[in-house]
């Protein structure tokens, strides 16, 4: 017919039309649909979701993020840093003062550690020796002997540097060499005197 009848039909057609319109409607309709589309649309919302995605991308982000890393990177540097640090202190002498081990120590970084007159004498009868043992171990000094005559240990110098370094400005430090220079009086047989 060339136009609608006044009624609608009481049923739709038992078949769906061939093709859909060729052009959209005005407007969308009413209410959504029960499913989603089976694609995506071709275009991006204006707003992203609500709720993040399930994993994470394959990509990791543009910055870093605020904590450190568990491990270290596994490249070195490009360049080392411009200079070395240089270990803080006096230099030159240091004299030892009482410390809590037992014997006298230098707290300061130097070229060498001076006993002074910390170790003059023999024990607390002989000299008497100031701050007596003066010894880290069990090992003190007896009371029988003649001061002077006896074995005494008198003064104790380390310096950096092998024996014939004695002009050495180099401070003491681990792993280097180091010399010892001890003041002794020795038992005038000698024959049991040992360093």
């Amino acid at each position: 017919t060339n136009a609608p009848t006044s009624a609608p039909t009481n049923a739709p057609t038992n078949a769906p039309t061939i093709a859909p319109t060729n052009t959209p409607t005005n407007a969308p309709t009413n209410a959504p649909t029960n499913a989603p589309t089976n694609a995506p649309t071709n275009e991006p919302t204006n707003a992203p979701t609500n709720a993040p995605t399930s994993a994470p991308t394959n990509a990791p982000t543009n910055a870093p993020n605020n904590s450190a890393t568990n491990a270290p990177t596994d490249a070195p540097t490009n360049a080392p840093t411009s200079a070395p640090t240089v270990p803080t202190g006096g230099g030159g002498v240091q004299f030892a003062v009482p410390h809590p081990l037992g014997a006298p120590a230098c707290e300061t970084i130097g070229n060498r550690c001076d006993s002074g007159d910390y170790l003059k004498g023999s024990s607390s009868t002989k000299g008497p020796e100031l701050n007596h043992p003066n010894t880290l171990s069990t090992c003190v000094d007896g009371s029988a002997g003649v001061y002077y005559q006896d074995e005494s240990i008198e003064k104790i110098v380390v310096r950096a540097g092998d024996i014939g370094d004695d002009f050495s400005t180099a401070n003491l430090e681990a792993g280097n060499k180091a010399t010892i220079i001890a003041t002794v009086y020795a038992y005038s047989g000698y024959t049991s005197d040992f360093a």
